[in-house]
């Protein structure tokens, strides 16, 4: 940054859980901290502490009101517009993207999650997207048309009057491109540095999933996939379910009826300190998800774990090759992942991995946005 680095202003509408985006946001505050400045992020509704998860925290300005694209925009132009200290902006994802089509100030942006992985996302009804075969054909009434096409018109001009736009793997460039029309570097983002617990591991197999609990995740998968070991490789493996979703009572009730269930645990929402220990005594992380990249995939990794990962989960771009990785494609591939990590549990040592550090991903996205 210059010698008088100015604050960052971060544009994310809606943070209602702490997953990927929200770490990046901690990540690129502590970051910014210590080159003399902070990131601040301005939303309209925040159910996360931060301090939870860095610390000093972030200044997170909420600007509460009525739930109207229009008085939205209206509170965030008078937010911005009183700003006395000069700051940059930056803005995330699509439904940032949305929202800065309607400001005169410059900014840039970053989107992690593309149209293809946002199912609820309107911009599909539109009759100017492009529309992914796997969307299949589109019947919506005419009033949905409208409103997705209205909602990608804001989006598509938002995405062009950035001055800068950042994503975070090579695919979703390739798709960002194809439905709005606008080119975006590609800035693969970075964990914390841990030291990994080296040596071999306990006489239990332990498999991890850290994740919110929604269908894109598909921890359904890794409970049908983990009941469905042998018998003698089951009695020396365990489950552990980290975190919380809509389908919390029903991946509760899914495990429960199977003849593992005691092997599968629910932990629920875990603080730093307990997350930490999950990680020191599991074994492989699972993470079949449909996901922009999947940053706990990486940081699971950096711990000295193993990973089963889905292809369809970004990270898995800058993973072929590594033998701590194994990249799945399928329900059936994802059972055999699991079956052969219990195999050689015991002959497996964990250790430290060179992985991207959360500082090369803050540095490297100021630099597209030019602010280094």
């Amino acid at each position: 940054m210059s010698e008088s680095p100015l604050k960052i202003l971060v544009l994310y509408p809606f943070v209602r859980a702490f997953g990927g985006i929200e770490r990046l946001l901690a990540d690129l505050h502590l970051e910014a901290v210590k080159v003399g400045t902070s990131v601040e992020l301005v939303c309209f509704q925040c159910d996360v502490d931060f301090s939870g998860y860095c610390h000093p925290a972030p200044v997170v300005h909420v600007l509460p009101g009525r739930r109207s694209y229009a008085f939205e925009l209206l509170r965030l132009r008078r937010f911005l517009r009183r700003q006395v200290e000069p700051a940059r902006l930056l803005v995330m994802e699509m439904y940032g993207a949305m929202y800065a089509a309607g400001i005169p100030q410059p900014y840039c942006l970053h989107i992690a999650d593309t149209p293809t992985l946002l199912p609820r996302d309107t911009t599909r009804f539109s009759w100017s997207a492009p529309v992914p075969a796997e969307w299949g054909p589109r019947k919506p009434a005419f009033p949905q048309r409208l409103a997705g096409e209205l909602r990608y018109q804001f989006i598509r001009r938002g995405i062009h009057r950035a001055d800068a736009c950042a994503t975070m793997t090579r695919l979703n460039a390739n798709v960002l491109h194809s439905s709005f029309a606008r080119s975006f570097a590609v800035v693969p983002p970075g964990v914390a540095e841990w030291t990994a617990d080296v040596g071999t591991n306990g006489p239990d197999c332990i498999f991890l999933s850290v994740c919110r609990l929604e269908p894109s995740k598909r921890v359904d998968w890794i409970i049908d996939a983990f009941c469905q070991l042998p018998q003698p490789l089951l009695n020396r493996s365990k489950l552990w379910i980290v975190g919380e979703g809509s389908q919390s009572a029903a991946l509760r009730s899914m495990a429960e009826s199977r003849a593992a269930a005691g092997r599968v645990q629910f932990w629920g929402h875990v603080s730093e300190t307990q997350l930490e220990e999950c990680y020191r005594q599991s074994s492989v992380f699972v993470m079949p998800a449909r996901q922009g990249y999947g940053l706990p995939g990486l940081e699971a990794l950096a711990r000295g774990l193993r990973l089963i990962v889905h292809r369809e989960s970004g990270v898995s771009e800058v993973l072929e090759g590594r033998p701590e990785a194994t990249i799945i494609t399928d329900p059936e591939s994802l059972t055999a992942a699991l079956q052969a990590c219990c195999e050689n549990h015991q002959t497996w040592r964990r250790q430290s991995r060179n992985i991207r550090p959360r500082a090369a991903w803050a540095r490297d996205l100021l630099q597209v946005c030019e602010w280094l």
